[in-house]
């Protein structure tokens, strides 16, 4: 059934002669979370023909304001590639993850917020996907916005739609659980696995490289989840090539050391971020750990390794933190720094919306004759990603 019919369809619970639904939607259009609670849990009531308990009232307000400051951040991250219509379709591709959150919370009081937030995921999937959902999830909205317009009510069309996201639930709850990753496209926190994305340029060297981007360590849990991302994905190879906006601020200092003392050899150079904290700070955690710090060229197996200029051998990789920052006259060259756009709603060979931005939005280009790898970055400052998985590149030699 599509969002419009849901709409209609919960008109019959709203407007029947003794629905309890009228006298609890007023507090509930304006944000009271009791009367949220109430309403949402007088309206399964009346679907099952059972009471439903209205408790967890103070949590739900709690995840009901996490979950649109998570879709309200996405949506002003989009919002620079192309104005209202990026903000809002992250915004809903965000909101779609947990658009069931009231209901299934009543439903399941005990769960972790972990749990919870899977098992919304779960439903999402039993619709098709993100894509699926929001398809139903728009037209709902659009009603429950605008739909009080032409009548002077606009409590009831909240209310109406409010509805019709719990009829939808009940229909989900009745279909098998989602045997496919469609919705697992979002990542919230950086909680997905990293991954590791495999590419190899054949120069005849037999040699394995590592290269990780855009950790953006600070002292978190988060942070914690990359170090060791990255230092599962370095096992067996040659060499870790870092490649800049290593740190977020002081404190991942001691991370920083730590990932650079576990893996194997380890080059870095510097991005923009760790100028913001400074390069010497971002330097010392490096060589404390025992890595090198890369400011000209250094030879790995019969590589040479630099930061820009012309190579004074060949075979020759170019590291450089900006896609930008690529030249011709080099074997291959590796960079980060975009993060894909976190956003990703078309690829070609270019990730959009990001590409609007940089041209370079992408994973691989040719730049004068040489080879351009760009990383999708390996965490963010601000950590939410649809369809634009954290990574690293481990590049075959």
């Amino acid at each position: 059934m599509t969002g419009a019919r849901w709409y209609a369809a919960s008109a019959a619970l709203y407007d029947a002669p003794d629905s309890p639904l009228p006298a609890l939607a007023r507090g509930a259009a304006h944000g009271d979370p009791a009367a949220m609670a109430s309403f949402v849990a007088a309206t399964l009531g009346l679907v099952r023909g059972e009471v439903v308990s209205a408790r967890p009232a103070p949590e739900l307000a709690r995840l009901l304001a996490a979950k649109y400051a998570l879709a309200l951040a996405g949506g002003l991250c989009a919002a620079p590639f192309g104005g209202f219509l990026p903000f809002a379709l992250v915004f809903y591709a965000i909101e779609a993850q947990m658009v069931f959150l009231a209901p299934a919370l009543l439903d399941h009081p005990g769960l972790t917020r972990r749990e919870l937030l899977a098992h919304c995921r779960d439903l999402t999937g039993r619709t098709g996907g993100t894509v699926a959902t929001m398809r139903t999830v728009l037209p709902i909205a659009v009603r429950m916005l605008l739909g009080g317009l032409p009548s002077g009510d606009p409590v009831r069309a909240w209310s109406l739609g409010a509805i019709a996201v719990v009829l939808w639930y009940e229909d989900l709850l009745a279909r098998p659980p989602a045997t496919t990753a469609s919705h697992a496209h979002l990542d919230v926190g950086g909680h997905a696995p990293l991954h590791v994305r495999e590419e190899a340029v054949d120069l005849g060297l037999g040699l394995t490289l590592l290269h990780a981007s855009d950790l953006h360590l600070r002292a978190n849990g988060r942070s914690a989840r990359v170090v060791e991302g990255v230092v599962h994905a370095a096992r067996g190879v040659d060499a870790v090539l870092l490649g800049g906006d290593l740190l977020d601020g002081p404190s991942g200092e001691p991370l920083l050391t730590d990932l650079v003392r576990r893996c194997p050899r380890v080059l870095a150079i510097p991005g923009n971020h760790d100028r913001w904290v400074g390069v010497g700070r971002v330097r010392r955690a490096v060589e404390r750990g025992g890595g090198t710090w890369l400011t000209g060229e250094a030879l790995v197996g019969g590589l040479v390794v630099g930061t820009g200029g012309t190579p004074s051998a060949r075979p020759a990789l170019l590291l450089v933190h900006e896609p930008r920052q690529a030249v011709g006259g080099w074997d291959l060259a590796v960079a980060g720094h975009l993060h894909g756009g976190q956003v990703v709603l078309v690829e070609r060979t270019r990730m959009w919306p990001g590409a609007i931005l940089d041209g370079r939005t992408g994973r691989r280009f040719v730049v004068d004759g040489t080879p351009l790898l760009v990383s999708r970055g390996a965490s963010d400052t601000l950590p939410v990603r649809w369809r634009c998985p954290r990574e690293v590149l481990r590049i075959a030699l």
